[in-house]
């Protein structure tokens, strides 16, 4: 039967005093429990800081007056070991193992007998699948972790309820130490991780060599298997661009295959490295895998295509290696699924960053080429977001070629919209301007009131006493006074023809109203500024009895600036990442 522990019990345990309260309940202290159903030994293990002799025979005294507490288990399935593995208490872990191999029979402890009662409490897992090595594992504990594998160094830890065995843990959070003694005592240690990786995929994202050199001499056979995206070690190697782990997986001979396996989308760790543009790694992979180049993916993708989506701004080292290479003539007018080449696809992009477009250079490339959707690449390029072919045609590197958009359709296809990004927008585009026109309208009637109602309400008020002054600004010989109404006068303005032009429009014809709208937008913007200075000088004017809170409004109005240099600028940059 279980009882709650009592505070005096509860305390004597904290602490590690064996004296009468522990005793007077030596021969039912497994039944004594916390709510959580910690034991007298759990409690102990748990807030002792820091191990000595002294300590440690409390511990040799719990067990001698109950052996049962040696594997009891609280509610989340953790015993004295997985507790004293745990806080790296080696000298505990060692005890609670001699203890257990101390047991002769089942009568001993009903959890397990003779003398594999030892390996069983090692074995023994919690509620989260951990067993005590995975917790000596996950808190650095190498000292612990050198007892544990070394009195049961047959046993294969399987992965715990989150999909990770020891060594994987030790591998993900870079303990070396830790991953070459699993290594090195454990006979065949389990190594799979979650997301279907195992401690050689980790390894190689952390781009430790040596650990991965490790991991290859005990267990080679990793080099071949795939995580949830299909992807081996050596996909991880080839996208990253790490030369030294995609020489040692293609070295093994037993494992030169490597190259030749596919990702779920159909891609070789050659394809990555050609769209990642490590010309470095392409060259190795080749030199052991010559022939790998003639696979391609579920897209019907080859290398040169994989290279030129994945391309990036000025650096596109891997095109050029392979339309200059000669045993690759075959892939550059290669089609995929759709009958795209690779040439499609860089009409896709900007031209300026893909080499493939110029066809003095690689007069192979056929220009020519249509895809199963009868459009050439100037037919791709026109629905790309990137270009636009109705403006000026002539600026366009295809077109100079001697390519006409719609040799064979007067309207390219929607089915091949993936390809560029201008394809089937044009709902989009009307919605955008739409949305575009009504913003700046509302802008504009909002500053053209507020700046109408202030130069009726002015700052500091009118003159009320009769005489020649009646009616006037009280603050009209006020320097910022007369530089609030100027400011006031030109947002108004600027505003009012902000609102003109958005009733103008509806009779502009739609390829120009972008230009009108773009007016409207700087008319606002200038309105504005020019609102914030009234704001700021009207302010000033008011306040003038009071210089140091004039001068912090001044300053608060004035921060304004700031927001807008930082906003310009970033879009600025966009801008010239865009179209540089």
């Amino acid at each position: 039967m279980i009882a709650f522990m009592k505070f005096d019990l509860y305390r004597d345990a904290l602490y590690g005093i064996t004296n009468d309260s522990i005793l007077e309940n030596k021969d039912h202290l497994q039944y004594l429990l916390t709510p959580n159903k910690n034991t007298v030994l759990h409690i102990y293990i748990t807030s002792i800081p820091s191990i000595d002799k002294e300590k440690d025979k409390v511990v040799e005294d719990i067990l001698v007056m109950c052996p049962a507490l040696l594997m009891q288990p609280n509610m989340k399935g953790e015993t004295p070991l997985h507790i004293a593995s745990r806080f790296g208490h080696v000298s505990i872990a060692e005890i609670l193992i001699q203890h257990a191999k101390a047991l002769r029979s089942p009568e001993d402890l009903d959890a397990g007998g003779g003398v594999e009662a030892y390996r069983q409490m090692i074995r023994m897992t919690n509620q989260d699948g951990d067993t005590a090595l995975h917790e000596a594992v996950r808190f650095k504990h190498l000292s612990v972790v050198k007892v544990l594998v070394g009195e049961d160094s047959d046993f294969q830890y399987s992965a715990n309820e989150a999909g990770e065995t020891p060594i994987y843990i030790a591998a993900e959070r870079g303990y070396r130490d830790i991953v070459f003694e699993i290594l090195d005592k454990c006979t065949s240690p389990a190594a799979a991780g979650p997301c279907g990786r195992n401690a050689l995929h980790i390894a190689t994202i952390l781009m430790d060599e040596e650990m991965i050199k490790r991991i290859v001499d005990k267990m080679g056979g990793l080099i071949k298997e795939k995580d949830q995206e299909g992807w081996t070690p050596l996909h991880h190697a080839a996208h990253m661009g790490y030369l030294p782990a995609v020489r040692l997986f293609l070295e093994w001979p037993i494992n030169r295959d490597a190259g030749y396996m596919q990702d779920n989308e159909g891609n070789t760790a050659l394809h990555l490295a050609a769209a990642s543009n490590h010309t470095n790694i392409m060259k190795e992979i080749l030199e052991w895998c010559p022939d790998c180049y003639e696979l391609v993916n579920s897209k019907g993708w080859n290398i040169l295509h994989s290279a030129v989506r994945g391309g990036r701004p000025f650096k596109t080292d891997s095109q050029p290696y392979i339309l200059k290479d000669a045993r690759f003539n075959n892939l550059i007018n290669q089609k995929d699924v759709d009958g795209n080449t690779p040439l499609h696809h860089s009409a896709a992009l900007p031209f300026r960053y893909n080499p493939i477009l110029n066809f003095d250079d690689y007069p192979k490339v056929d220009k020519m080429a249509f895809n199963k959707h009868n459009q050439n690449a100037l037919d791709i390029a026109s629905t790309s977001e990137f270009y636009d072919l109705d403006e000026d045609p002539d600026k366009i590197p295809l077109h100079k070629k001697g390519l006409r958009k719609g040799m064979r359709i007067r309207k390219p296809a929607s089915a091949t919209a993936n390809i560029g990004g201008k394809q089937g927008n044009k709902e989009n585009e009307e919605a955008y301007l739409n949305s575009f026109r009504e913003v700046n309208l509302v802008v504009a009637a909002l500053i053209a009131t507020v700046t109408f109602t202030a130069s009726f309400t002015l700052p500091g008020g009118y003159v009320s006493e009769k005489g020649p002054l009646q009616g006037t600004p009280v603050l009209v010989k006020s320097s910022a006074f007369k530089s609030f109404v100027v400011m006031d006068a030109i947002a108004m303005v600027l505003s009012s023809s902000a609102v003109f032009l958005q009733s103008f429009l509806n009779a502009i014809p739609e390829p120009k109203i972008w230009g009108y709208l773009i007016l409207s937008f700087y008319l606002n913007s200038f309105a504005i500024v020019a609102m914030v200075l009234a704001f700021v000088t009207g302010t000033y004017a008011v306040l003038g009895y009071s210089r140091c809170l004039a001068i912090a409004i001044c300053f608060i109005g004035m921060s304004f600036f700031i927001f807008l240099f930082v906003v310009f600028k970033k879009r600025l940059e966009m801008a010239c990442e865009r179209h540089p």
